[in-house]
């Protein structure tokens, strides 16, 4: 057994808990570093042989999986790109289903780019089944939006004003999805915009999205283990790319970080809509962790 192995289940007792995946990254950068890099990433993140999905590369399903999250009719899906020229006077709202389908989706990505994403998909894991846990779809559509959950949570009195989340529960679960999301969204931005020569572009992306997305709601603690960590953890540009590539066959490096604009595409409308519905409900929670 690991050291990773066998310290992880200690820490991962609360969906929520920052301080878990604060250990757990930091163990998990040591075991990258102790084992050769890029050899135990592979190992962390399940090798060569996750899901391809028969797609040039891994952000294929990611983009169209999370494209049909945003609805303002959950009966008619629509993709987020389209929500620039929607009517503000419909009430959009997200689909809990396809956001959880989404989720898995991208949780399957994360464990294939390895190195300082292993520990956060554990994590990432833990947070979409704490939403399950409180997800109650209608039984006639089988279809649930946020706010209805959301709402439904919040008059359990289980949550405290001026947005003070039980944890664990279906907020918290999604307040920590969204972060999370909002990271990668800042990474993966980065990294397509960055110059092809920097080596480092990972890495310097890793730690901007960090300070922009993470950072505010982290203590000292956590601070000094992700600064320590994620430099450490993130692989080389060139490394970092390959593990985007379903398959052996060629795909160039611009088709990934145009893969990457997609994504960041569908990303940014479904995040400025999951942060205002929060906001209205008073489930924003400013606490740091």
């Amino acid at each position: 057994m690991s050291s990773s192995d066998e310290f992880l289940p200690l820490f991962y007792s609360s969906c929520s808990s920052n301080l878990a995946l604060a250990v757990s990254l930091f163990v998990t950068v040591l075991a990258v570093a102790a084992a050769g890099g890029l050899r135990a990433a592979r190992e962390l993140a399940g090798g060569e042989d996750a899901p391809h999905h028969n797609a040039p590369h891994r952000l294929v399903p990611v983009v169209r999986a999370f494209s049909s999250c945003l609805t303002a009719n959950v009966h008619s899906p629509k993709s987020a790109m389209s929500w620039r020229a929607h009517s503000t006077k419909q009430r959009i709202d997200i689909d809990v289903g396809r956001l959880l389908d989404a989720c898995d989706e991208f949780l399957a990505l994360q464990r294939a780019m390895g190195g300082a994403m292993a520990a956060p998909a554990r994590y990432f894991e833990a947070n979409i089944q704490s939403v399950r846990e409180g997800w109650r779809p209608d039984k006639t559509t089988g279809e649930m939006t946020m706010r209805e959950l959301l709402e439904a949570e919040a008059r359990t009195g289980i949550h405290k004003a001026g947005g003070v989340l039980k944890d664990p529960s279906a907020a918290c679960g999604l307040l920590w999805l969204r972060r999370t999301i909002a990271f990668h969204s800042t990474l993966f931005g980065d990294v397509a915009a960055s110059d092809p020569n920097d080596t480092l572009s990972p890495r310097n992306a890793a730690l901007h999205a960090y300070a922009v997305e993470l950072e505010p709601f982290h203590g000292s603690l956590l601070r000094r283990v992700y600064r320590f960590g994620l430099p450490r953890g993130m692989l080389p540009r060139a490394a970092f790319l390959a593990r985007l590539r379903a398959t052996t066959a060629p795909c160039e490096d611009e088709t990934l970080l145009q893969g990457m604009r997609d994504l960041v595409a569908e990303w940014r409308p479904l995040l400025e809509e999951w942060r205002r519905l929060f906001v209205e409900l008073d489930l924003e929670d400013p606490r740091k962790v």
